[in-house]
């Protein structure tokens, strides 16, 4: 049985808010919203309420991003890629601690044929548009049942905005360990030419 929606005051909704106990969760579904997002407020202690905002998958999963409060001192948010989806940079043979949350396949000659986040693989619009991807010990992505080939670089866009690293691969295996660079790292050495 649903919840009796009726029209509450704003002041009325923040004394509800500021009601829940510590560690009690309100979550507003994607029905209520009106969106495909999902808004989940916690009480952490009694003068803090955060806020996470997610797209909820069928299965209790999360695609796409998941942008949240929870574990920042200050209240901003930061955006978690591929919060479900996401593979742990470590099982991919990459020293580094965070997620896998997309690919950017370069060719022989170092030109772009494949942008992806693993939720436009995993979530195309149409059913038979959507394939599997997978990353192996050695680095090597397979999308669908074709070799990719293997991760050079990877990327974080903004290391205290964002969680989730973008994989750069090319047919070849790497000569050396996989490098780990900052959107920053990239403009500073753009701007250097």
């Amino acid at each position: 049985m649903g919840i009796k929606m009726s029209v509450i005051s704003q002041e009325q909704f923040i004394e509800f808010i500021l009601g829940l106990g510590i560690g009690e969760t309100l979550t507003i579904p994607p029905e209520v919203s009106g969106t495909q997002w999902a808004i989940e407020l916690k009480r952490t202690d009694a003068l803090r309420v955060d806020v996470t905002i997610y797209n909820p998958v069928g299965d209790g999963g999360r695609k796409l991003y998941q942008v949240t409060t929870l574990g920042n001192p200050w209240g901003a948010p930061t955006i978690i890629q591929e919060p479900t989806l996401g593979i742990p940079c470590r099982d991919a043979g990459i020293d580094s601690d965070g997620n896998l949350v997309g690919v950017v396949v370069l060719n022989e000659e170092n030109a772009v044929i494949l942008r992806a986040s693993w939720s436009k693989l995993a979530f195309a619009p149409k059913p038979e548009d959507r394939v599997s991807y997978s990353v192996s010990p050695g680095g090597e992505v397979v999308i669908g049942d074709k070799s990719m080939g293997y991760i050079h670089a990877i990327c974080l866009p903004d290391k205290n905005r964002m969680a989730g690293w973008v994989a750069f691969v090319r047919p070849n295996q790497p000569d050396g360990p996989v490098k780990k660079l900052e959107l920053e790292d990239l403009v500073v050495a753009a701007l250097a030419k």
